[in-house]
């Protein structure tokens, strides 16, 4: 339980993240201002208003741009409709929304009968980390759909596949979700997310006269170009770009592959194992899960919203004897999500420092952060790990 704030002052007390929290969310408001934000925005808007109304096959070529899934295109079409000067405070305000209610899902998921206080209490951290700031984007709607999906998945299936569904607009934020439903062996979810894919991708492809196989190819093209070629695009975490500074070719691929596989499974072993321990799975999915998409894909600073589940889990988690060590790992992640260290590091390091190293070092922060993240997590799970559940012996 986290002591209120009569019981604990300062860095337990929810008054005290009230400010910075509203000081966060008012610079996003006001950088939300700024044309040179709301190029994303006006892409989604135009691929969808180019597929709506004129319905064009965004995927014909294997170098149209359009990264984003067929579904996705059809479920975001709405964003066309709306006249260009209220899109932008329209989806801002949307994302502050978002950015709230992000927080009490993600307190819910962790501790379903969480006290409002606690809830508060998490969102107001939430929205103190720079990524929530970036309010013009695409990353919060995607993770709402999917905490709402592992919070539904329990009570109402069918609404939990669909959101499922509607979060794996992004792959990389709804991969964490997806594991967790296939660890917990949620199939009615899983199916019906697959369904839901499937049919949105069936109405792209009717509206642009394409066909499936081809669109399916050409958007597996599409991603190999701009997230795994010559010119791919590099995420702030991801560990790609730190092995691309020492090796070449070939080589790259296999250094970035014998570090992320290995995590991978390890969290699908370990989520297995658990499956009938759902204080466990969390730590490997959402949890774990959520570090490896940031080491593994493309994120911008506003992609590390991924690592609200496992800030819930180290915060919210019901476990006297982990707690200690979870506040550690949560403290010591805290700040380093509320500051862009690598763009302020740009901005003022160099007016103090002229060291070159450092300039390395500084620039690859987020990935040794996450590295380090990822250790810090699984060592508080091990450490702290109830044996795997054993399957009661079914009915005779």
């Amino acid at each position: 339980m986290i002591p209120s704030s009569r019981q604990v002052v300062a860095l337990n007390s929810p008054t005290l993240w009230l400010v910075p929290a509203a000081l966060n969310m008012s610079a996003g408001v006001a950088l939300a201002t700024h044309p040179n934000r709301w190029a994303d925005l006006q892409t989604i808007r135009l691929w969808t208003g180019q597929w709506l109304f004129a319905g064009k096959d965004l995927y014909a070529s294997a170098s149209s741009g359009t990264d984003y899934p067929p579904h996705a295109i059809v479920a975001l079409s709405p964003l066309s409709l709306l006249p260009q000067s209220f899109a932008v405070p329209v989806w801002a305000a949307l994302n502050i929304g978002m950015a709230a209610l992000a927080g009490y899902l993600a307190a819910r998921f962790v501790r379903p009968r969480v006290s409002l206080a606690d809830a508060l209490y998490l969102t107001l951290l939430f929205l103190c980390w720079s990524g929530t700031r970036t309010l013009l984007q695409f990353s919060l709607l995607t993770l709402v759909f999917g905490l709402a999906a592992v919070v539904l998945a329990d009570t109402r299936p069918a609404w939990s596949g669909v959101c499922l569904g509607l979060s794996l607009m992004k792959p990389q934020i709804a991969l964490p979700f997806l594991l967790w439903t296939v660890f917990r062996r949620r199939w009615q979810s899983a199916a019906i997310a697959i369904l839901l894919v499937a049919a949105g991708t069936g109405l792209f492809c009717l509206r642009a006269s394409a066909n499936p196989l081809n669109v399916a190819i050409r958007y597996a093209q599409i991603l190999r170009l701009y997230f795994n070629g010559e010119i791919a695009m590099q995420g702030i975490a991801q560990l790609r770009p730190l092995f691309a500074q020492i090796g070449r070719g070939a080589g790259i691929e296999l250094a970035t592959a014998a570090i992320v596989l290995p995590l991978l499974a390890m969290i699908c072993v370990e989520g297995f194992r658990q499956t009938n321990s759902p204080s466990r799975v969390m730590y490997m999915a959402p949890g774990l899960a959520g570090i490896w998409s940031l080491l593994t894909f493309y994120h911008l600073t506003y992609g590390f919203v991924v690592l609200l589940p496992i800030a819930a889990v180290l915060l919210l988690e019901e476990d006297d004897a982990s707690l200690k060590d979870r506040r550690m790992v949560f403290w010591t992640l805290q700040p380093a999500l509320m500051i862009d260290v690598p763009g302020a590091w740009r901005r003022f390091g160099a007016l103090w420092s002229h060291v070159p190293i450092l300039d390395d070092v500084f620039e690859n922060f987020d990935r040794f952060a996450m590295l380090f993240l990822f250790a810090a997590v699984a060592a508080v799970y091990w450490r702290h790990r109830a044996p795997a559940p054993r399957f009661a012996p079914a009915a005779v």
